[in-house]
This record gives C-alpha cells, structure tokens and sequence, in this order.
C-alpha cells in the first residue's frame, strides 16, 4: 500500500516516527512524508520516504494561506494514489482529512498531539476550532489521542465519531538512546535541575526560574540550575531575549541555549523540571527524562499527567506555583534515596510504557485494524 505522514515539521516525523515509517517500508508498503522542508527532508528519505514539500503554516487559522495548503495536499494525496494517510497537529487534521476524502483516500487517521493553543477557552475562535475539529472528526476513520484528558474533552464535545477513538499515549521515546549514566544511575555532582522546552511563558519558564531562585536560598549555590530553551519569536506566547535576562536578572539559572544532544545533558541530574500550563499532548522531554532515570516534577495538566506518576516517578504539582515545585526539588535534593528510586522507576516507566518500540506496534496494529497487512515479524 502506499502511506502518507503528514505533520508542521519534518522534525515532528523523523524524531518520533521514522521507526514506524520503517517497519511499514520493511512490510513491503511505500511510505510519504508532507511537511515544509525545515531541514530533515534528507533523513526521511534515507529512512526511505518519498518526500512532499507542502506549504504548512503553523499558527490559528489563516484564509490568505490555509486554501493553498488544501489545494496543494488534495493534488500531491491524488498524484500518489494514497491508500492511508496519517495526520498529526491541527491543521493537517483540519485541511488534510478534507483533502484525503476530495483525493478520494480510502483511510485517514489523525492524531491529536496536544491541543497547544488550537482550542481556545471561548468566545469565536473556541467556536471556529471545534467546528473544525468536527470536521476532521467526522472525516477520520480513527482519531488517536496522546493523553486522556484530550480524549475525554473530545468525547465530551462531540469531536470525534463513536468508536473511532484510540488512546496512545505520548510519542514514545528511544530508550536505547537515552540511558541512565553508567552504574546506578544515580544523581552526579555537581547536582544539576534541568528545565527544558521552547520558550514560551505557558511552558513555566518564568515558575521554574523563581523555584530555582527559592531553593538556591535554602541550599545554597551547590545545587546547578540549568535551563535549555528554543526561542519561537514568532509565537504570541513567547519569551523574549529582554524578559528572560529581567526574571534571571540574579543568575538563578544557567541559560544553555537550544539543547542538541539531550541524551548526554539529561543522565545524572537530581530532577527534570516541566511546568509547563499549555495544552500538551505528551512533553516528549518528560519521556527523555524518564529514560535517562531522571525524577520529574511536573505541573498536574493535561498531558503531563498521563506521563509521570505522583509520588512514584516524580511528583506532580499545581500548575504556575513555583513554591509547590521548590518544595518538590527541597525533597528530592535531602533524600538521594527517594531520588535514586524515582529515577529507576521512571526508567522502568520508559521500557514499559513509552519505548518507540512499543508506541509503534500499537500504531502498526491500529493500521492492521484498517486492512494495512502486515507480518508477524514487524508487529
């Protein structure tokens, strides 16, 4: 059969969805990607990808440019003859189920990566988006969901169809990857608290840096604060260059700029830090620091609690408190015990719940359930 991925970002395809690109090459099925090319249109082709350059614009809806992105989708779905096309973020959902059924696709699935600011909490825009939403409800064989909260909103409001709904949670992670440091596993000196995200203020930029600013007080400067961070200046949320150097005016965190190797910054640390309010889907960060045996301290929202397990491996907090996470790291850094098993369980979490491995076979059987055949050896 001949399958189409189509996301915002090359990026969203080759970092969480390569490997199952691969298992459906391996299966003997031709395999597209449709994004803008943001630099990973030659990793998807040596996954063996044929690749699609589409003008996807991310952000609300826009009539200047959202007609061109359903034109162009419903030519390149037609000229290669799809038998599936999978959709992941907002608009591809929105305009690319439309495409599939004018293109005459046979299967669409979408999958709801987090609803970010694509649902507003009310007044036109709120009303716009859950028409829209209907629409790729309505137009969807199946509709896959990355946490609960998100699924129970949509069966809540009508958005999706009865029995099209599918709960896998996160995009999964690479534990091979990301790995605990060699021996237990256990936090490293100096002792380090990591925060990272794209920066916007709906993330925690601002909460994570007052908690740091609060446990420095009681702990002293031996204790690292370290914060990663990719500005998006295009973002109506986002932190600037001038409020970031106002609230860490006293050098309560170490910026490090955009992180790209998260696997050998992230093992060792005492705690990973996600405050994050904005709707997510599952942070992929969260599952990177669960890997590497890391405790996280998240705020209690949408998608994030699907991800860490209160007193278990790590703790969840209300969301914009930055005195609930201090105390949270207070905890942490007087009990290395506590730490170090919160860190293995939140390794065993990673294998059990989250490996790429897993999250691929229920995508694979979820598209066996579609008459996408496939063998035993690659499910």
């Amino acid at each position: 059969m001949r399958i189409g991925f189509v996301a915002n970002r090359g990026f969203a395809l080759w970092s969480s969805r390569r490997r199952l690109m691969a298992r459906l090459r391996a299966a003997g099925h031709e395999v597209f990607c449709y994004s803008v090319d943001d630099g990973y249109r030659a990793p998807l082709e040596e996954v063996g990808a044929v690749w699609r350059e589409v003008p996807l614009q991310r952000g609300g809806p826009d009539p200047r440019t959202d007609p061109a992105l359903l034109f162009a989708l419903r030519r390149a779905y037609a000229a290669d003859r799809l038998d599936l096309v999978q959709h992941y973020h907002a608009k591809p959902m929105v305009f690319g189920s439309l495409a599939a059924r004018w293109a005459g696709v046979p299967r669409v699935v979408n999958t709801v990566t987090g609803l970010g600011e694509s649902l507003p909490t009310g007044g036109l825009g709120r009303t716009v988006s859950v028409a829209a939403y209907r629409v790729a409800g309505d137009l969807s064989d199946r509709t896959v969901f990355q946490n609960s909260d998100d699924l129970a909103l949509f069966q809540r409001e009508g958005l999706v169809a009865p029995g099209a709904a599918r709960l896998i949670v996160s995009s999964g992670v690479d534990v091979d990857r990301f790995r605990p440091p060699a021996g237990e596993g256990g936090p490293e000196a100096p002792r380090r608290v990591l925060f990272m995200s794209r920066l916007l203020h709906a993330k925690g930029v601002a909460e994570f840096i007052e908690a740091a600013r609060i446990v420095r007080r009681e702990v002293g400067p031996d204790v690292v604060f370290e914060l990663a961070g990719e500005w998006d200046r295009d973002h109506g949320d986002a932190v600037t260059e001038a409020e970031m150097a106002a609230m860490n005016a006293d050098g309560a965190v170490r910026f490090v700029g955009y992180c790209s190797d998260p696997d050998s910054w992230l093992p060792g640390a005492v705690a990973f830090v996600c405050p994050s309010y904005y709707r997510e889907g599952v942070p992929r960060t969260i599952l990177e620091a669960n890997a590497c045996g890391v405790p996280v301290i998240g705020a209690d929202s949408a998608g994030i609690r699907d991800a860490v397990r209160d007193g278990v491996t790590g703790f969840l907090v209300p969301p914009m408190q930055a005195d609930a996470i201090a105390d949270r790291l207070l905890r942490l850094l007087g009990d290395p015990d506590l730490a170090r098993g919160m860190g293995q369980a939140a390794r065993r979490e990673a294998e059990q719940r989250f490996d790429l491995d897993v999250i691929t076979r229920a995508y694979l059987s979820l598209y066996e359930g579609l008459g996408v055949p496939l063998t035993t050896e690659v499910v």
